[in-house]
């Protein structure tokens, strides 16, 4: 029987690469960045303005939710007070009240975990400044002046991701109110009069909250030109690298004993740690840290493969579920996952790739 091998390439967790950050830091020390210091104010400034519109829209979203919930509430209680005072309990407006005041709170200092939906460009934007704060000498003669704007810069990073991460919850909480006043709804036989039109401006409001918080997501996802120029230059030092891999919201869920039990516990996927699938110490060692070009590792990589007879050592049914191979590069382009991937598309014939 002919089986179909699906293999999806992830390039958001890290594989087996090692660096030693204390010797690249090291070797950092005679080093100054042309780095575009204008790029803090221009952070500062897209993150006030970022930060002002989503509270003001958040609350706006918030008030008119409620005041509609009130509508409700009251429309219903003609007919029936009981369920009416059990579906808007006091708590609900309590709630409201709660997710309106974490908007407007000073958030810059948080720490802990970040909740809700994975924004790469803001992550890494903050990961960069945490970064030059640590290694202040990368900025060679800066003052006390543009030290102290690369501290608000990173703080008003940092209220923004929590904001964002808020905006989750108040998503959630709407869809659960949804959801309840739906249900209720459904069961009655004879409505009364206004009561679906209110319920369709409640779906409305929720509808539009919704697509002004993805276009927020997307301006922070989508990096300029100064932002991917401010990146690529970190981006030439291994010790940044490993910077990254240990600092970005990502790091928890990518530290080898932490993988497989996250993995399994929260989407039931199982960790298979294969050696045989990845390049070696050297291979890796001659691209990154001595600069070598990219078509002489894919060719080099290639023969390993040919050599570890891999499309021989796995067979299809390996892959018969979706399985997703892990790296650290953010994209396919140059990265090991689509060498193996387009390799044993060539020997098996039948196999599909996606990127994510």
């Amino acid at each position: 029987m002919l089986i179909k091998a699906t293999i999806v390439l992830l390039g958001l967790l890290t594989a087996a690469v090692t660096v030693s950050y204390g010797q690249s830091v090291d070797s950092m020390a005679n080093t100054v960045l042309n780095y575009p210091t204008r790029l803090l104010g221009k952070i500062q400034n897209k993150n006030a303005d970022l930060d002002r519109q989503l509270t003001k829209q958040t609350e706006r979203y918030l008030q008119k939710l409620a005041d509609r919930e009130a509508r409700l509430k009251k429309k219903i209680a003609r007919i029936d007070s009981t369920a009416a005072s059990r579906l808007f309990s006091p708590s609900v407006q309590q709630q409201y009240a709660a997710l309106e005041a974490g908007m407007r709170n000073d958030t810059s200092a948080a720490t802990g975990n970040i909740h809700g939906q994975y924004l790469a460009g803001l992550d890494s934007m903050k990961v960069g400044l945490s970064f030059l704060q640590q290694n202040p000498q990368l900025l060679g003669t800066a003052g006390q002046a543009q030290l102290r704007q690369l501290q608000v810069s990173l703080a008003g990073l940092q209220q923004l991701q929590t904001k964002m991460a808020n905006t989750s919850e108040v998503q959630d909480f709407i869809r659960q109110r949804k959801a309840a006043i739906r249900d209720y709804l459904s069961h009655l036989v004879h409505p009364p009069s206004g009561l679906a039109k209110e319920y369709q401006g409640f779906n409305q409001d929720l509808y539009y909250y919704d697509q002004q918080v993805e276009q927020y997501k997307q301006l922070l996802n989508d990096p300029d030109k100064l932002e991917k120029k401010a990146l690529s230059m970190l981006d030439q030092f291994p010790a940044f690298q490993q910077f990254m891999r240990n600092n970005s919201q990502l790091a928890g869920f990518t530290k080898n004993s932490d993988l497989p039990f996250f993995l399994r516990e929260i989407a039931g996927i199982e960790y298979v740690h294969e050696p045989l699938l990845a390049p070696t110490d050297e291979l890796l060692d001659e691209y990154r840290k001595n600069k070598g070009s990219w078509d002489e590792y894919e060719r080099s990589f290639q023969a390993l493969m040919e050599e570890r007879k891999i499309e021989s050592t796995f067979s299809p049914e390996f892959f018969s579920g979706p399985s997703v191979l892990l790296c650290s590069e953010p994209t396919a382009e140059h990265c090991h996952r689509r060498l193996v991937a387009e390799y044993l598309q060539r020997a098996w014939g039948d196999v599909e790739i996606r990127h994510l």
